[in-house]
């Protein structure tokens, strides 16, 4: 049965606990510590190994990947690529309340922030800023406004396939979100 499996472990994020000022889920910038989670895949049938440190996959990804993995096509439509082998830049998104829709951009070896509102945007390069307190958004300004241009495209090329609403959440799940933490 192992041998036949597909097997994927990995996490929705990664946690600040302590780090950079933050502490539980509220209100932090996506940083590498949020953004980077473990992603292990045992393809069926397969004895290779390794790890490919230098690709940005999505977790969208993980559902075109497992139709390619099991020999099933990928829906018209889906915003995914199986393994990560997009041309699409990285993109990652969430809506915070204090900061409106916060996305992040990996392109050209930088990473750009952008916030809906209450902070600036930034420019980093991770690389050489392993903190990412550093924006270098006035020192190559070309290159900041070269991928807010990229990450306007991407955002109203891949809108989004579900819409917050405001709907009732019943008692039982506003205790389980407490206990994660996620709410006060």
């Amino acid at each position: 049965m192992y041998d036949r499996a597909l097997i994927i472990v990995t996490a929705d994020h990664g946690e600040l606990f302590e780090k950079k000022g933050f502490y539980g889920h509220k209100k932090a910038p996506m940083y590498e510590e949020l953004l980077r989670v473990p992603l292990i895949v045992k393809l069926p049938y397969s004895e290779r190994t390794g790890r490919i440190a230098d690709r940005k996959i999505q977790l969208h990804d993980l559902f075109a990947t497992i139709l390619s993995a099991c020999g099933m096509p990928v829906p018209d439509g889906t915003s995914a690529c199986a393994f990560g082998l997009s041309n699409d830049p990285a993109v990652a998104a969430y809506r915070d309340v204090t900061m409106g829709i916060h996305r992040v951009l990996y392109a050209e070896g930088y990473k750009y922030f952008s916030y809906q509102y209450a902070r600036p945007c930034k420019l980093i390069d991770p690389a050489q800023d392993q903190l990412e307190d550093r924006d270098l958004s006035g020192q190559f300004p070309d290159i900041a406004q070269k991928l807010r241009s990229e990450l306007e495209h991407f955002v109203a090329t891949h809108p989004p396939r579900i819409e917050a609403t405001d709907t009732e959440i019943s008692p039982e799940v506003i205790r389980g979100l407490k206990a994660l933490g996620y709410i006060q």
